[in-house]
């Protein structure tokens, strides 16, 4: 799948993949843990690039391009992470 179109599913769904297909992965956090730490990471990607967002900001439901690059970023390192296949969403992919 291209990254683009990886992105806008992401985008679309507003969870990482690991969360949206409901895989089994060794965690011990729920779906609103994850989204919150996808946030915080994309809080962090976005201070890389020189800006800041408020406490508690949701990057998922941004629609400032920098920002949903930034969440992009985050949902990606996820599903990396977590070696979600693009196609079934297995683990271990």
């Amino acid at each position: 799948m291209p990254t683009s179109t990886r992105r806008m599913d992401a985008r679309f769904a507003g969870v990482p993949k690991l969360v949206r297909d409901g895989v089994s992965v060794e965690t011990s956090l729920s779906e609103e843990e994850i989204v919150q730490r996808a946030n915080e990471l994309a809080r962090r990607f976005y201070a890389i690039r020189g800006y800041s967002a408020g406490e508690g900001y949701r990057f998922d439901q941004a629609t400032n391009p920098h920002e949903v690059e930034c969440w992009d970023m985050a949902v990606e390192a996820f599903d990396y992470i977590a070696c979600t296949d693009e196609e079934g969403g297995k683990a271990g992919g």
